[in-house]
């Protein structure tokens, strides 16, 4: 099994090396056939989808999100593993969705991902700034 999705594998630091954000809407998409439900949220400042995904019936509810700083791919890297490994083992998948209710909303700041930069498309720090 491959550890990270093609394109994606670190330099020497997760943070390091940019995903592509087309590799990330890919793979929200594909996550529908394996029981998430997605919806799209709204639009960047430079129009790029914002999507919100979620998964399972639990009482412990989990909100997860990713590249809040665009230059920051870390858990978007974490989510792509979980993705992999609930797509791949069914009882594991089931055991899960039973316990939780898992929200995700990949890549909340696209617009600083596709230019690796912290700050979003008018140079505001998100995280800083909410």
């Amino acid at each position: 099994m491959q550890r990270y999705p093609e394109g994606t594998e670190p330099d020497n630091e997760w943070h390091s090396q940019k995903v592509p954000t087309q590799l990330v809407y890919e793979k929200i998409q594909q996550q529908e056939q394996y029981g998430w439900f997605i919806t799209l949220q709204g639009r960047s400042l430079q129009n790029r989808p914002l999507y919100r995904m979620i998964t399972g019936e639990g009482p412990l509810k989990i909100m997860l999100w990713t590249q809040m700083h665009g230059d920051e791919s870390t858990a978007t890297r974490a989510l792509f593993l979980l993705w992999e490994r609930m797509a791949s083992d069914k009882n594991w998948s089931e055991s899960l969705r039973k316990k939780l209710t898992i929200c995700c909303m990949p890549l909340v700041n696209p617009d600083g991902a596709e230019e690796w930069t912290r700050e979003n498309a008018v140079g505001i720090d998100i995280n800083r700034d909410a």
